[in-house]
């Protein structure tokens, strides 16, 4: 019962009987113990005895409750929270669930008298003011909590009518003819017909005034009450109930036509306004009030108040009072639009003061009338109610972090610093010198070991058995009608995807694809940067960024500069993106923070968990995938020096834009107008997400080397790699006229003579070929896998084989060879006894088992087979 402040004890005798145990949550332990011990149960509604029960006993009686409340959900093993039976007070919100209802153990002291175990209930929000346990009970016996499953939940409300003029039979029911006229209250129209009335009816365990409505209805004549007409013949019935759903009539409207002034007080209470009616601060105001509790004033009719300078709103002092107060304001000035004011008590009153009350010396009336507001209307969600916000479970504190909180109601995290200063907006909650945070903690909020930010509609992420909160918001876009998605028209953004990739199709669908496995799927990680290259500026880079930023919503991309990417600190915006953009990104500096900076950007690239370090807090781990789209107008990154590098996707364009202008002159223009029109942006998103088909082959854990990636990597070779290269593919050394196998030693010495070469090393040649065989596209192939190869005796001094020996041409031919035949035809090569057939690949392939077999070969002489 988290937060309660009352709690409400039932036990079962033949139909239900409610006990009342008041007790503060605000008291320490021990306190509570002594008041517990000196408050006496009481029989709320009058009639039964308390009988003990069992476990088994408050189940089955707990479950009569449960099938009649709504909104039912189980907050524990034997804690249920539900929506408040007693709608009348949450109008507002009427699926709001402040209603617990809970099985609990009962105190040592009490056991005897009612068993082990109590059946407990309370209204959180209203306990009190409006949802007393008296009127909880009263509800439980309207909607028949011994009702089963499927039945009838609410009997049907009687149909209210007004009192039969002339007919005072009702001051029948209940003695009330016995009270004086001060504690009756009629509620008439504005032609003196009564509609209803309350009467005053002292309490004397609560020591309060209760108010009890009375209606009458000409279908009730079965009831309670009766009437009977001058024939003796029943005529409907008074109803203990206030009948009058809505339109009612405020207090004393019959007599507002009277009144010669032009100003009216409002009051929460008959009997207030009748005490402030008689004050001499009040003279020039026709005091009235609204009939209910603090928040039925929207029951009320307000019309016809429009002539009056000046409506004042005066709640009591106390939360549910003033909220209330403010809420009429609001609605008599917006809505009807009525001269409407709000009185604000001091705060230093004690709470729940109103005009019955005694009135302090200190208190200055007319200072407080003087300095009437008009109130601020009440932002969705704002800092005002913080036992509100604990019961409907606002906030989770994040475990690996001492400083986050976060808000489930704007879905983000706050620092606790400012939950204490934002709930410094809260002026009715007593929380005995604890700050807002220590407050929230005192009632158990929830907790999780941290943050996730995963694109899916999942609240929570479990990983490794731990929980974290997913604080995903999905984007939202104009939505589209029928026509407008049958004419979507993406042909702007398709060209300038061409543009950016050369119009090669087959590049043109992979970065297609990327685009719409992000829309998708967003919750699978794509594994790969996509980097946009044109050496030329203008190609229209930025006009493809931000249509993908535009897709995926602002508050889930994130621009941002190099230095952002790069650097681990202040990067706060780990916390609540997913996809980044850097429109011009570049690593520089020396060897090692070049080397850091790639680092850092691959692991934004790949990892799950993120330390979010921002400047000047403590850092906190985020679980959350990002989906990285970088442009430059550098064709050489520092970062994608190897074609086998799986986690950069690379497209440069080589159009220039006089030339994209020449062959499409509108081309700019449209896509200015297309980014910037929400309509095309939706259409765009629409056509990725349900009219693109991404390929089968598509891998979002691994990126395609692309022609772009080996001219990239191509642009990074230095000048002695491309020296190797020309001598190699050219065969400019004797060594390499007639084979397609050289050994890097004797190759190593050969190049030393030549002045080119004066410096190289053998590690050198082996580094440039070992790129090269890591290349699908290049032209170095590894034999053996790498093992040592003997060719004839004595081939090392070992008398093993060397690993010296590399492949430098004809690769594909070699490959499939080896393949088929090992590594019999390549020896005899190696020693200059067999050629590779001087023609294509496809009479290489008709001729393959007729002219590389081994067999023919072998037949030669002993001496080939010997020497392999």
């Amino acid at each position: 019962m988290r937060g309660a402040s009352t709690t409400h004890i039932f036990v079962k005798e033949e139909q239900f009987d409610i006990v009342s145990l008041m007790y503060s949550t605000n008291l320490k332990p021990k306190q509570q113990k002594q008041q517990l011990k000196i408050k006496k149960p009481l029989m709320a509604n009058g009639f039964g005895n308390e009988l003990p029960m069992n476990i088994q006993q408050c189940e089955k009686e707990v479950q009569k409750y449960l099938d009649v409340l709504e909104n039912v959900s189980q907050q524990g093993g034997r804690t249920w929270i539900a929506q408040c039976p007693n709608k009348e007070m949450h109008t507002n919100n009427d699926r709001k669930r402040s209603f617990s209802i809970a099985i609990s153990e009962t105190s040592h002291e009490n056991k005897e008298r009612f068993g082990e175990y109590m059946v407990t209930f309370c209204c959180f929000a209203h306990k009190g003011h409006g949802c007393s346990n008296r009127v909880l009970a009263n509800k439980f016996k309207e909607l028949n909590p011994t009702i089963k499953l499927g039945q009838t939940k609410q009997k049907k409300k009687i149909e209210p009518h007004y009192f039969p003029q002339g007919d005072e039979s009702y001051l029948e029911v209940n003695s009330i003819r016995e009270r004086s006229d001060d504690d009756i209250y009629y509620f008439k129209n504005q032609h003196g017909h009564i509609k209803f009335l309350y009467w005053k009816n002292y309490n004397k365990t609560t020591k309060s005034n209760d108010y009890l409505p009375l209606s009458f209805s000409m279908l009730a004549g079965q009831g309670l009450h009766p009437r009977y007409n001058a024939k003796g013949e029943i005529e409907g019935g008074w109803v203990e109930e206030q009948l009058w759903e809505d339109n009612r009539p405020f207090y004393r409207m019959d007599e507002l036509a009277k009144w010669s002034g032009s100003k009216i007080a409002i009051f929460e209470g008959m009997g207030v306004a009748d005490v402030a009616s008689k004050l001499k601060w009040f003279e020039d105001y026709f005091c009235t009030a609204y009939a209910g509790g603090a928040t039925t004033w929207k029951n009320t009719n307000w019309d016809g108040l429009e002539k009056f300078d000046e409506i004042i709103s005066i709640g009591d002092n106390d939360l549910t009072g003033q909220e209330a107060s403010k809420d009429l304001t609001l609605y008599l000035r917006n809505t009807k639009g009525y001269k409407a004011f709000q009185v604000v008590p001091p705060a230093w009153l004690e709470k729940g003061w109103d005009f019955k009350d005694r009135i302090p010396e200190e208190l200055n009336v007319e200072e407080m009338l003087a300095n009437k507001i008009i109130p601020t209307a009440k932002e969705e969600n704002d800092y005002t109610t913080i036992d509100a916000d604990i019961l409907r479970g606002r906030w989770t504190d994040l475990e690996d972090s001492r400083k986050y909180l976060f808000d489930h109601f704007r879905r983000k995290v706050v620092h606790k610093e400012k939950i204490n200063d934002w709930y410094e907006a809260d002026t009715k909650v007593r929380r005995g010198g604890k700050s807002p945070v220590k407050y929230l903690h005192s009632h158990n909020i929830d907790r999780a070991e941290g943050l996730a930010y995963i694109p899916s509609d999942q609240k929570e992420i479990y990983r490794d058995g731990l929980r974290y909160i997913n604080s995903y918001r999905p984007a939202y876009h104009v939505e589209l009608t029928a026509d407008e998605i049958k004419n979507i028209d993406v042909t702007p953004f398709i060209r300038q995807a061409d543009i950016l990739t050369n119009f090669d199709a087959k590049d043109r669908t992979y970065l297609m694809d990327i685009v719409a496995t992000l829309i998708q799927t967003p919750w699978i990680n794509i594994k790969f940067a996509t980097v946009l290259i044109s050496k030329s500026q203008g190609t229209g880079k930025n006009y493809f960024l931000t249509s993908v930023f535009k897709m995926i919503g602002g508050q889930n991309c994130k621009p941002l500069e190099t230095d952002q990417i790069t650097k681990p600190l202040g990067r706060s915006w780990m916390k609540d993106k997913h996809v980044l953009i850097c429109s011009e990104y570049e690593v520089v500096g020396t060897k090692p923070e070049i080397k850091r900076q790639i680092n850092t950007t691959k692991t934004l690239i790949t990892d799950e968990i993120h330390s979010c370090e921002p400047k000047g807090v403590d850092p906190f781990t985020i679980h959350n995938q990002f989906t990285i789209f970088l442009a430059s107008n550098e064709n050489a990154h520092v970062m994608i020096d190897d074609i086998e590098s799986r986690r950069w996707a690379c497209f440069e364009s080589h159009w220039k834009r006089d030339t994209i202008n020449a062959k499409f002159p509108t081309h700019f223009e449209e896509m200015e107008n297309f980014v910037n029109d929400d309509k095309k942006i939706a259409g765009l998103l629409y056509y990725f997400k349900h009219q693109y088909k991404i390929s089968e082959g598509f891998k979002s854990h691994v990126a395609v080397v692309t022609q772009s990636k080996r001219d990239i990597v191509g642009n990074l070779k230095s000048q002695l790699h491309r020296n190797l290269e020309e001598v190699l593919l050219e065969r400019k050394l004797p060594l390499l006229k007639s084979k397609d196998v050289f050994d890097t030693r004797k190759l190593y010495k050969e190049l030393r003579q030549e002045p080119h070469f004066a410096n190289i090393t053998e590690a050198d040649i082996r580094d440039y070929a070992n790129k090269n065989m890591n290349d699908d596209h290049g032209h170095c192939w590894e034999i053996a896998n790498g093992e040592a190869v003997t060719l004839i005796a004595g081939d090392s001094k070992s008398g093993r084989g060397t690993r010296h020996y590399v492949g430098f041409a004809n690769k594909e031919y070699w490959q499939a060879d080896m393949e088929k035949n090992g590594l019999r035809n390549l020896k005899l090569h190696m020693i200059g006894k067999f050629h590779v057939p001087e023609f294509g690949k496809q009479k290489q392939e008709e001729l393959y088992d007729t002219q590389v077999s081994y067999e023919p070969m072998a037949k030669k002489g002993n001496e080939d087979e010997e020497a392999i």
